[in-house]
């Protein structure tokens, strides 16, 4: 949906309560025309974006319309987007056993599409949370499933963190020659 389309491009230029009125536009259009995957996105919008503007309880509302919405359509192109927001709405509630739940069943719905959009940003949440939990064996797995996945999706911004959060992980576990190799990928990932 055209509209839906604008609020995302007004989301990536900060402008979120003109985001938002796009999105909830976005609502009303679907819903004339009984959309059910418009709606859902819709609701995904407004959760992130009320997410961004720290409307933690809202955006859980949002949210959970959406998945409802996408499991009554079995629409599972669209859930695990709904995971990822709503894994990273309970880890900045501080939430964070909740959010990994949350990443673990979008993780599970992502793995069996042909397309494989998210795939390597669940992995890296994933691994971001056992990194928080000093849990650095777990951290490692999970970060290097998500640098190689960046890799192949040259996503230059994500492997800029992967790549420094490894850094951290070898430096954690005493693995001063990982750990530099890491930070120097991140270091001429930034350039």
């Amino acid at each position: 949906n055209r509209t839906l389309n604008l609020g995302r491009e007004t989301l990536k230029k900060g402008k979120l309560d003109a985001a938002l009125a796009l999105a909830l536009k976005g609502l009303q259009e679907a819903r004339q025309i009984n959309y059910p995957v418009g709606m859902a996105r819709s609701y995904n919008m407004q959760a992130n974006i009320l997410c961004m503007k720290g409307n933690y309880p809202e955006a859980v509302s949002r949210i959970d319309t959406a998945l409802a919405i996408e499991q009554r359509v079995a629409d599972s192109t669209l859930q695990p987007t709904s995971f990822m927001i709503a894994g990273n709405i309970q880890c900045y509630m501080g939430k964070y056993a909740k959010g990994m739940e949350y990443y673990f069943s979008g993780l599970a719905i992502e793995e069996k599409l042909k397309v494989q959009h998210y795939v390597h940003w669940f992995y890296s949440n994933i691994g971001n949370l056992y990194l928080d939990q000093k849990n650095y064996q777990k951290a490692l797995e999970y970060s290097l499933k998500a640098l190689k996945g960046e890799i192949k999706a040259k996503d230059k911004e994500a492997l800029l963190n992967t790549s420094a959060n490894l850094g951290q992980i070898y430096s954690s576990l005493g693995k001063n020659d990982s750990a530099l190799h890491y930070y120097n990928l991140a270091l001429t990932t930034s350039h």
